[in-house]
């Protein structure tokens, strides 16, 4: 029990670091991020539908995991959020949760486990764009 206690402490550490560094108090927030992690990121059809919906969120604002589960769940089920059944969006939280929050967590979006909310940085913006771009490059 003890040593839950100490990774419970050690999270919010990181997390007052984390969302201190991504306060905005200039015009001008850039986050560094590797281009390994932006190749893990953009791997998964999951991780790339969250990063779309992030990037419509104001840095610093917040956003629900629920709120983002229905929209992934409604991007992998080619149906609209009031189309989707219980067991579809409860599939996409629970991976949410457990798998990808974890990896965007560590480059992108400060994210709070307790209530469950994200805050995004510029970065998911400035990553969509530049996918989005990629995209259009292919496509000819």
């Amino acid at each position: 029990m003890k040593i839950q206690s100490l990774r419970n402490l050690f999270r919010r550490i990181k997390t007052r670091i984390t969302r201190a560094r991504h306060t905005h108090t200039s015009q001008s927030h850039v986050t560094d991020i590797d281009h390994s992690d932006i190749l893990t990121i953009l791997s998964s059809d999951r991780r790339r539908w969250a990063i779309e919906y992030l990037s419509d969120h104001p840095p610093d604002s917040t956003v629900t995991v629920s709120d983002l589960a229905e929209h992934v769940a409604a991007k992998e089920n080619e149906c609209t959020v009031q189309e989707l059944s219980s067991k579809q969006r409860e599939r996409v939280y629970i991976a949410l949760c457990q798998q990808h929050m974890t990896t965007l967590e560590e480059t992108i979006v400060d994210y709070d486990r307790d209530r469950k909310t994200i805050t995004p940085t510029e970065t998911p913006a400035r990553l969509w764009s530049a996918y989005r771009a990629f995209q259009r490059s292919l496509d000819g």
